[in-house]
């Protein structure tokens, strides 16, 4: 069995550097929603003021894909060149 893909398949730089990352992100990731159900959420310092500040909406694939250099917008549209190859082939 091969890997190889078509050659005119989508290039996917971003989703290829998340399977090589999977693990590592994939137990960070469950630490982050484990700390959100202990009521444990992320914050931060404005600069007008001296107290932390929740952060409500957090996007954990976002802040992932930061931590490990990877463009989370490109990603998500290899994701769509991806699923539109599918489509047409």
């Amino acid at each position: 069995m091969t890997n190889e893909r078509p050659i005119d398949y989508p290039k996917t730089p971003y989703l290829d550097k998340t399977l090589k990352i999977k693990e590592q992100s994939q137990a960070i990731g469950e630490f982050m929603e484990w700390c959100n159900e202990k009521g444990w959420h992320l914050g931060e310092f404005k600069p007008d003021s001296y107290y932390m500040h929740p952060i409500r909406e957090v996007n954990i694939q976002k802040i992932l894909a930061d931590l490990f250099g990877i463009d989370y917008d490109a990603m998500n549209k290899e994701q769509d060149e991806i699923l539109r190859y599918a489509r047409e082939h």
